[in-house]
């Protein structure tokens, strides 16, 4: 392949399949894990004195906040997104944290691959810019495959990996037939 592979691509060929894996790793929503699991330890500790069921409750109620924290960097840290390439079609799906239901595409119903970028402005800090791959399909409906990929190299790579991989299950479809 002549594309760029970026550190957090990886890809396996095992057979008549490929397998892209694109790790989702940030370092920076790590610093926050300390923090939440004692503030969730605190509110434990603090249920085992409760003495009625409403304290319960809001104590659950007021968990459920950390716990969403830890879910939300758990995903941000931890998850990769899979992309399982086979002659007939292609499965998307998030490991090891499933974030959205797995997505089997057909092959032959893709048109194209296409990377938009958007941008995300906030009042409390600057604009970024983020980049999504995208699968375009013959009924001209697009399925997302990565979001907020801040490189574009890494964007333009996986978009490149991924026609390269439909062009050569195109050209072995056309010639066996």
């Amino acid at each position: 392949m002549n594309s760029i592979i970026p550190e957090k691509l990886s890809i396996h060929k095992k057979r008549n399949k490929t397998v892209l894996s694109y790790d989702k790793y940030d370092h920076s929503s790590l610093a926050l894990l300390p923090v939440l699991l004692y503030v969730m330890g605190t509110i434990f500790v603090g249920m085992l004195d409760f003495k009625s069921i409403e304290e319960l409750l809001t104590a659950l109620l007021i968990l459920a906040i950390p716990g969403y924290g830890l879910y939300v960097i758990a995903d941000h840290s931890f998850n990769s997104t899979n992309i399982a390439m086979d002659p007939n079609r292609f499965v998307i799906y998030d490991t090891p944290i499933p974030t959205r239901c797995r997505q089997v595409v057909n092959k032959n119903e893709i048109k194209a691959v296409s990377t938009r970028i958007y941008t995300i402005v906030s009042s409390e800090f600057p604009s970024s810019d983020y980049y999504s791959v995208s699968l375009v399909l013959s009924d001209s409906k697009e399925i997302t495959i990565l979001e907020k990929i801040v490189n574009k190299v890494h964007a333009k790579a996986i978009q490149k990996i991924l026609e390269e991989e439909l062009n050569t299950s195109r050209e072995f479809v056309q010639e066996s037939v």
